[in-house]
């Protein structure tokens, strides 16, 4: 599905890669939420008026969001934005655990595409701190809701942000450089 997954596979041996990117319905994952960004920040009882950076995906550790959680304290003091996770996943025990994540909001997986698209176009960017995404779907709907991307510089979600230049990237695994981006 990227660049980054074709070279994968070929350093693997595998012969006769093709790459074939994803879409995005864009029915659902249209600017034209973004207009009804406060109906659907209540819904989800987030903050009116604090700027939000949004995480949605499953919660693993190739996600690296201990990465993402100890950068946001500085994030936080510097910009008063608020940390929103949302998804589920085998490693949301460990992570609910870490000091720094009682002050992010934790958001159940969200099952229908329209409240997704909805939350992603209410947030003022998606991040995504994983370096080994194969593509980066998130991203791509993020982009298409009009939401900017901070993605970690490696794997798909580097790769689209970087050919779209719809928001910004960071060293991997770099808790300070993700934070200064």
């Amino acid at each position: 599905a990227s660049d980054y997954a074709a070279r994968e596979l070929a350093s693997a041996g595998i012969d006769r890669v093709a790459r074939v990117p994803l879409g995005v319905d864009l029915e659902h994952f249209h600017p034209w939420r973004r207009a009804r960004a406060a109906q659907t920040r209540a819904a989800f009882g987030l903050p009116p008026h604090q700027p939000l950076a949004l995480y949605v995906g499953r919660f693993a550790r190739e996600k690296r969001l201990d990465l993402l959680l100890r950068a946001w304290p500085a994030v936080r003091r510097r910009t008063g934005a608020r940390l929103v996770l949302a998804g589920e996943g085998p490693d949301r025990a460990r992570l609910a655990a870490l000091p720094e994540a009682e002050h992010a909001v934790w958001i159940p997986f969200v099952t229908a595409r329209g409240g997704l698209a909805d939350l992603m176009a209410a947030a003022d960017l998606l991040v995504a701190p994983g370096p080994i995404e194969t593509f980066g779907l998130a991203v791509l709907e993020a982009m298409a809701c009009g939401t900017p991307v901070l993605a970690a510089d490696a794997g798909g979600a580097g790769e689209l942000v970087r050919r779209a230049g719809a928001g910004a990237t960071f060293a991997p695994g770099d808790a300070t450089a993700l934070g200064d981006a």
